[in-house]
């Protein structure tokens, strides 16, 4: 929390198990709930944080309202394709805060650990098969459902795995695990325009995972853009969808290291390396949907470490890194258009090298010195043609004398 734009409190007391209730201890259940608050001033002086683990609804509820909040976690989850036949509640806690306004709080970042086979076996090892509900107290509607931002490694030593949540408000939450619908059988009946969506399936191995988001949306014909509030690399992605699937959920899952789809590592400078899935059965990769883009950020900083001038985008696909057409659209912000959702690499793109060509030197090899053609000249008379000349000169001149000599006798 950032002191210069947020207000620190504390919360002077925190009231855990009133009233008692035996919880089953098998899970390894434990339950951590912050307080992420913003930059209003605390209206109450005695803020005090109540925490109380349930074993079932009934434990938070009356029993009108906790049925009809079980009737709605039903319908929820058959609205995303599960089944409730497999549900499992790995755990539940009551959360109230007094003495302070809601308005106060801006989110609840909270998690939940529980064990190892709950996950492996009820869940089947899939974060996608997880959702945390948030169930108001009163009314047992369903005020919102959410997959875990991320989960931890498997903890080997006490045999558990910790969920990371983002929630809104205090209520009752309940941690549940399901399992996908089971598709029809080919040639079994008509399946109808939704058969491509429900739940999300990841072919990424679990340890390369480094964190994901999800998201369920209701997808019907026309244009489609799926916000990630949480990541802080894909911010957004869109599509525009042919058909009405129902819903459908979307995931992006930022990865330690190359893609489990990928054969070769992406070419260039890597800045990271991230799935796109959206839904089930290859719809992220049909023609029930085009116009696929993804929006990303890159810190310049990270351009100015790598010496490069901006990013591109590069999609694995037919066995290849092929490079998509990137654009930069904001501060630290581009779009890619995708062809599809599948394993993708952002590639930093290398400042332009202004090469300058040395002028080269030969030694040993005089510069070869241009022929000028000249017109040609007369050669000059020789020597001796000057002196005969000469002669008969003087010769001309003597006969003249003699002449006028011989003349004038």
């Amino acid at each position: 929390m950032d002191p210069t734009d947020n207000k620190r409190g504390t919360v002077n007391s925190v009231i855990l198990d009133a009233p008692p209730v035996n919880v089953n201890a098998t899970l390894n259940q434990t339950a951590d709930i912050n307080l992420n608050l913003n930059g209003s001033v605390w209206t109450g002086g005695s803020p005090q944080l109540n925490l109380q683990p349930v074993n079932d609804l009934n434990d938070s509820m009356d029993g009108a309202t906790a049925s009809n909040a079980t009737n709605n976690i039903n319908t929820a989850l058959l609205t995303l394709g599960r089944s409730t036949s497999g549900m499992d509640i790995a755990m539940m806690v009551r959360a109230t805060l007094s003495g302070i306004s809601a308005s106060d709080v801006l989110s609840l970042p909270i998690t939940m650990t529980v064990n190892a086979d709950w996950y492996e076996n009820r869940a089947g090892s899939s974060p996608d098969n997880v959702f945390l509900f948030k169930i108001n107290d009163t009314t047992g509607e369903v005020r919102d459902k959410k997959h875990p931002l991320s989960v931890s490694q498997k903890d080997t030593v006490n045999n558990t795995y910790t969920f990371t949540f983002n929630m809104e408000g205090f209520s009752t939450f309940a941690l549940i695990s399901v399992r996908a619908v089971a598709p029809p059988s080919a040639g079994g009946g008509g399946g109808g325009s939704g058969s491509g969506g429900g739940g999300v399936v990841s072919s990424e191995d679990f340890a390369n995972i480094e964190n994901q988001e999800s998201h369920d949306v209701n997808i019907h014909t026309g244009p489609i853009a799926i916000p990630f509030n949480v990541l802080d690399i894909v911010k957004e992605i869109g599509f525009s969808a042919n058909t009405n699937e129902g819903w459908l959920t979307a995931k992006v899952e930022n990865l330690r290291g190359r893609p489990k789809v990928a054969t070769t590592d992406a070419p260039g400078t890597l800045y990271k390396y991230f799935n796109v899935w959206v839904g089930t059965s290859g719809y992220g990769e049909s023609s029930k949907i085009d116009s696929t883009y993804t929006v990303f950020k890159v810190p310049d900083d990270w351009l100015k470490n790598n010496n490069a001038e901006s990013v591109k985008l590069m999609k694995f696909q037919d066995g290849a890194w092929k490079e998509l057409k990137t654009d930069k659209v904001g501060t630290e912000t581009y779009r890619a258009d995708t062809s599809g959702f599948s394993s993708f690499a952002i590639i930093g793109v290398p400042k332009a090298q202004v090469e300058v060509s040395p002028t080269a030197t030969v030694t040993g090899i005089p510069a070869p010195t241009p022929s000028v053609s000249e017109a040609p000249t007369a050669s000059a008379p020789p020597a001796t043609l000057y002196l005969i000349l000469v002669l008969m000169v003087i010769i001309a001149i003597a006969m003249y004398f003699l002449v006028l000599r011989k003349g004038g006798k």
